[in-house]
C-alpha cells in the first residue's frame, strides 16, 4: 500500500535525525588534528554522501548541515560551525539532486554517477573550506590546509562507496525507502525462480486443462496475478522503471494470460526494455496463436524485439491439442501453432517449444519427433 504523506515525512525526519547524529559522531570522534587554524581531518563526510543518497534534497541538506555543525562544537572548534553548516549542506546537492531528477537505479546507493557526484561533493569541501578559512584567517594559511581537505574528500568518498556497496548488497533502499512507488492492486511484474516475469494481460484464447491459473491467484513473488483490467503501456513502463535491473540477465513475458493478446503493449515493452537495459535478454512464452489472435502475421515483429521465443506446443497432433487446450479457434489452431514456430525460425536464433507432462510416453515421443522436424528444442514442463 502507498504510505500517506505524513507517514513518509515522519520516516524522512527520523532518518534525517539519525544521519545528523551519525555525521556528528563520525566527524568529531574519528578525527586527526591538522594543527592549522583549529582544523582537523576526518572521513565523516561519508555519512553526508550517504544521507544525500537516501533522503530527498531538503532533508539531506538540513541533516548534514546540523550534523556537521554539531561535530565542530563537540570537537572543540565551534568557530567553524557556521561555515561547516553551509558547506556540509552544499555537499549533499550533487548526489541528492542526481537521485531526485533521475529515474535510473533509484533503489541503489552506489552507481557510476553517484561515485562521480561524490567527487563533485569533494570539490565543494576543498573550495568551501579554502574560502571560509581565507575569510576567517588568511588565504596564505588557508592554502596550507588544502592538501588535508583533498585527503578528507578522497577518504570520505572511499568510505562512502564501501558503505554503500554493503547496503546495496542488503537491498537497503529497496526495503526501507521504496514507499514512493505505489503497489498496484494486481502484479504486473513478479519474480519466479529468481527471474522477473511480466504479466501484461489475463486474456487467452485457450482453456488448457493443465493451466496454472486453475491453482489460485499467486505464483512466485506475486500476491495476485488476476488483473482487474489489462495495464496500458504507461503502467507497464512505470513498473519497469520501478524495478531494479541490477544483475538481471533475462526477463520473461508470461503471466496469467497470453502475452500476444496485448500485442501492441508487448512490442512497446520489448522495445523499451531493449533501449533501457541493453544487456537483458527478453523471452516471450507464447501459445503460438498470435497470428489468429491479431489477424495478421506477427512472428517477424515479435522476433525482432525479443531474444528467445518459447512456444507451448503441448501436443503432437491437432486432435490431442484440441482436447488439452480447448482453443477458441477450433481445428485451425494446431496448424497455426506449427506455422508460427516455422516463421519464428526464420527470424530468431533461439526458438523453443514445450509440452506439459500430462502426455503419455507415446505422445511425448511424438512431440520430440515433431520438434526435431521443426529444428527446435523440446522441453517437458512439470505440471504446477
Amino acid at each position: 500500500m502507498k504510505k500517506s504523506k505524513n507517514a513518509k515525512r515522519i520516516i524522512y525526519l527520523t532518518t534525517a535525525a539519525l544521519m545528523a547524529a551519525l555525521t556528528a559522531v563520525a566527524t568529531s570522534f574519528i578525527k586527526f588534528n591538522t594543527g592549522i587554524n583549529e582544523g582537523y581531518l576526518h572521513f565523516g563526510d561519508a555519512m553526508i554522501y550517504l544521507s544525500a543518497a537516501i533522503l530527498p534534497p531538503p532533508f539531506a541538506f538540513v541533516s548534514s548541515a546540523i550534523g556537521g555543525a554539531l561535530a565542530d562544537i563537540i570537537a572543540g572548534a565551534p568557530v567553524w560551525a557556521p561555515a561547516t553548516a553551509i558547506i556540509k549542506g552544499l555537499n549533499t546537492l550533487p548526489i541528492s539532486l542526481l537521485f531526485y531528477f533521475s529515474k535510473k537505479k533509484k533503489n541503489r546507493i552506489i552507481t557510476p554517477l553517484t561515485c562521480l557526484m561524490s567527487v563533485a561533493s569533494g570539490f565543494i569541501t576543498v573550495f568551501g573550506y579554502l574560502l571560509a578559512e581565507g575569510l576567517m584567517y588568511s588565504f596564505p594559511s588557508a592554502w596550507t590546509s588544502v592538501p588535508f581537505s583533498i585527503i578528507q574528500a578522497t577518504g570520505s568518498t572511499v568510505v562512502f562507496i564501501l558503505l554503500g556497496l554493503g547496503l546495496d548488497a542488503l537491498k537497503f533502499k529497496k526495503r526501507f525507502f521504496s514507499f514512493d512507488i505505489p503497489k498496484p492492486d494486481s502484479d504486473i511484474l513478479y519474480i519466479f525462480e529468481d527471474t522477473p516475469y511480466l504479466n501484461i494481460t489475463n486474456k487467452c484464447p485457450c482453456a488448457c486443462t493443465f493451466c496454472i491459473r486453475q491453482n489460485g491467484k499467486s505464483l512466485g513473488s506475486a500476491e495476485n496475478l488476476w488483473l482487474k483490467k489489462d495495464p496500458d503501456f504507461s503502467q507497464i513502463k512505470e513498473t519497469l522503471d520501478a524495478f531494479d535491473f541490477t544483475d538481471v540477465k533475462e526477463i520473461v513475458f508470461c503471466g496469467y494470460g497470453e502475452p500476444t493478446c496485448a500485442y501492441d503493449n508487448l512490442i512497446k515493452a520489448c522495445k523499451y526494455i531493449k533501449k533501457k537495459h541493453k544487456g537483458v535478454k527478453i523471452r516471450i512464452n507464447t501459445n503460438g496463436l498470435s497470428d489468429l489472435i491479431n489477424k495478421k502475421p506477427t512472428a517477424k515483429a515479435i522476433c525482432e524485439n525479443a531474444d528467445i521465443i518459447s512456444v507451448s506446443l503441448n501436443a503432437p497432433d491437432a486432435q490431442t491439442y484440441n482436447s488439452l487446450c480447448n482453443p477458441k479457434f477450433g481445428d485451425e489452431s494446431f496448424d497455426a501453432v506449427i506455422n508460427f514456430i516455422k516463421d519464428c525460425k526464420k527470424y530468431c536464433d533461439d526458438v523453443r517449444v514445450s509440452a506439459v507432462n500430462v502426455l503419455n510416453d507415446e505422445e511425448i515421443n511424438k512431440c520430440k519427433k515433431l520438434a526435431d522436424e521443426l529444428g527446435v528444442k523440446l522441453r517437458i514442463r512439470e505440471k504446477v
